[in-house]
């Protein structure tokens, strides 16, 4: 399993950056709705697994996930054999500007609440469906759960342009912090499957609206030569970084702790930390934050 995991983030470690920013780059400041078609077919994929997954018998291991996760990656491969070729930028970035980026207080800030919020997912990311497993429910269940999550994180990305116009970067990101906190202290206590189901509009805020932020800011803030190499970082800081850490206690916490509710107590507790570091007087992107 291990393998497979770093075998992975080898080479979605480096698509995912350069799929971002040629997207932002694309459609100037209409990413979060264009976003929103990938999270439109999460949908569709996580409630057709967890009703094909039930229908199955709710099999531990099944072996229908690695079948579906490698038909997804076939699939897309071949589409993007389809997209015409562009000419390479001769002026291209080297290691040095990326370590450059890494000097600018405004790109840490943001590094470092963002990274911050990603490692306080992890519970809800590795473990939201064995607290559904825990509690003795149906794949169903996480079926549903997923789906309405998604379903309300498409609409934050269709709403996030007008709220842009009307609210800075930092009231947004303090918005997406708060409620994510809510989110992970009524976690804690959910059992009814009505509860886990319905607790799952507020990825509408822990997602959504904080992805669009993040986007947003890191526009702002890296110059437009170095977009895609910005976004790697990103990646590398948040969703590489983070996650690693994030797993890992989640994964140990799990373990020493007997159960999935304690670890959500453990989010909401890191979830104050972007919310403090949001009150410093330094703003995460250019203009008005």
């Amino acid at each position: 399993m291990g393998a497979a995991l770093v075998l992975a983030a080898m080479f979605g470690g480096g698509i995912v950056p350069l799929v971002d920013s040629t997207t932002d780059e694309a459609v100037r400041h209409e990413y979060a709705r264009t976003r929103l078609w990938g999270s439109l077919g999460f949908v569709v994929s996580a409630q057709a697994m967890g009703f094909f997954l039930a229908w199955r018998g709710d099999r531990p291991a099944d072996p229908a996930m690695p079948i579906a996760y490698v038909a997804c990656v076939v699939t897309y491969a071949l589409l993007a054999q389809t997209f015409p070729a562009a000419e390479a930028n001769a002026d291209r970035p080297h290691w040095r500007d990326a370590v450059a980026l890494l000097k600018s207080p405004q790109l840490l800030f943001i590094l470092g609440i963002c990274g911050l919020h990603w490692a306080a997912l992890s519970p809800y990311h590795l473990m939201f469906g064995v607290l559904v497993r825990d509690l003795g429910l149906s794949s169903r269940v996480t079926g549903a759960a997923m789906a309405l999550g998604v379903a309300a994180e498409v609409g934050a990305l269709l709403i996030f342009p007008q709220l842009e116009r009307r609210f800075s970067l930092r009231t947004l990101f303090a918005a997406a912090f708060g409620a994510s906190l809510l989110r992970w202290v009524l976690l804690s206590r959910a059992h009814a499957p009505a509860e886990l189901i319905l607790l799952q509009l507020l990825h509408a805020f822990t997602f959504g609206i904080w992805w669009s932020c993040a986007v947003e800011a890191m526009q702002r803030t890296v110059p437009a030569r170095l977009r895609a190499t910005g976004q790697a970082v990103f990646y590398a800081v948040v969703f590489g970084g983070s996650n690693a850490a994030g797993y890992a206690l989640a994964g140990a916490g799990y373990d020493r702790l007997g159960g999935v509710p304690p670890l959500y107590v453990c989010a909401a507790a890191v979830e104050v930390l972007p919310l403090l570091l949001l009150l410093l007087p330094l703003t995460p992107g250019r203009g008005r934050a």
